[in-house]
């Protein structure tokens, strides 16, 4: 695996970046670009992102009860728009994102045949992740590592015995963290294959890795079975988790930004 810098690092929106777009980097072939922002955004932000939706997003805004939802969600989906049209040469504004049949967000047919870039966005308390790759599908989940979520009980209630077992057995600090990985990593997966989490969580378990840099999935169904996913986790600062999944083996990571 091949990164830019040590640690991912969550870029801070202002207009100018935004009135600015210069040339994506260059994506290369089995290459995954992982971009990262923070949602708390300027008011001129939040009109650059709301006037690139489309009307059905700005729809979707108008049903969120609360307002830092509603704000999150303006400024992520503009931004992704942002990130988008710097990589297919478009105005953010006219970039085809549509829904493919189980509900993963990607470009619409005929703009898949000019740039075939695949991607998927996540965003968690305020921070959101991007990630692209070119020609083949791509998953990424965020979490930020809630003290107040009861680790064990959710472990145990739908994860497989083995990953329970797992996490029973580190020690009381590392117990939380190892419970957000295999969610985060799971989900990843879960995204990249573009079913969600329709699977049974207790019936997808992931192998991680001695070093905690990945995990094999295993299970989920006949179609990952015959698959190989893989599950990267990103090097983020303390109290945060993340990870980026695709099929295979040959993809490498940079962190863009």
């Amino acid at each position: 695996m091949s990164v830019d810098s040590s640690v991912l690092t969550f870029l801070r929106l202002d207009a100018r970046s935004l009135d600015t777009r210069p040339p994506a980097p260059y994506l290369a072939d089995r290459e995954v670009h992982v971009w990262a922002v923070l949602l708390d955004a300027p008011a001129e932000v939040e009109s650059h992102c709301w006037n690139w939706l489309s009307p059905t997003e700005q729809e979707r805004v108008r049903r969120l009860s609360f307002e830092h939802d509603r704000r999150h969600f303006v400024v992520a989906h503009g931004w992704l728009r942002h990130i988008l049209a710097r990589y297919c040469s478009q105005d953010p504004c006219h970039v085809p994102i549509i829904n493919a049949s189980g509900g993963k967000p990607q470009l619409s047919r005929e703009m898949l045949r000019s740039c075939d870039v695949r991607f998927n966005l996540t965003h968690s308390n305020g921070r959101a992740l991007l990630a692209l790759a070119r020609g083949f599908e791509v998953g990424v989940d965020l979490e930020e590592m809630r003290q107040a979520v009861q680790h064990l009980k959710l472990s145990e209630r739908f994860f497989s015995r083995t990953e329970w077992e797992t996490i029973k057995s580190c020690s009381e600090d590392r117990q939380r963290e190892m419970f957000f990985r295999y969610w985060v990593g799971k989900e990843s997966v879960m995204k990249a294959h573009g079913t969600g989490l329709l699977f049974p969580l207790d019936q997808c378990e992931l192998a991680i890795s001695d070093r905690l840099d990945e995990a094999v999935l295993r299970g989920c169904g006949r179609k990952t079975q015959e698959q190989k996913w893989i599950s990267r986790f990103l090097d983020l600062n303390p109290g945060w988790v993340g990870a980026v999944a695709a099929e295979g083996t040959d993809w490498t990571m940079r962190y863009c930004g």
